[in-house]
């Protein structure tokens, strides 16, 4: 009988245990799908950046001749004058794209019908060019 009325009572703490268990591996099995899906994001921005070259080259109009062209070059710590300069940048002008410079990309680029996608490609570029000349 002694013996009986022990399993009854550990009996429920065993269950709830078990739930309980359960539940903190359902959890876990969460957090851990969002920290690789974010490590994943992570990785992808890194290979932008790491994509987007100290001084980039790109074609643009000439003004005089719409059919002619010339080669422009930014580097990156242009680029961050020229969102300066456009007032959509404070940070310093390191040359390092981080996250307030690719913020101020993403911000230029909405305000200035651009694709919106933190990239500084030939059209962000283009329209930057105006901005680097002022001080």
């Amino acid at each position: 009988m002694k013996r009986l009325l022990a399993i009854l009572t550990v009996l429920p703490l065993v269950s709830g245990c078990a739930i309980f268990q359960s539940g903190l591996e359902e959890r876990v099995d969460s957090l851990e799908s969002r920290v690789n899906s974010m490590e994943r994001e992570q990785q992808s921005l890194e290979n932008q950046v790491s994509e987007t070259s100290e001084s980039v080259t790109f074609v643009a109009p000439a003004a005089t001749d719409p059919s002619s062209t010339r080669d422009i070059s930014m580097s990156k710590r242009e680029i961050q004058k020229a969102l300066k300069n456009a007032g959509y940048y404070y940070g310093p002008i390191d040359g390092k794209i981080g996250n307030k410079s690719k913020r101020a990309i993403r911000e230029f680029q909405a305000d200035h019908g651009l694709k919106v996608d933190g990239i500084v490609g030939s059209q962000t570029k283009q329209a930057l060019l105006k901005y680097l000349s002022i001080k």
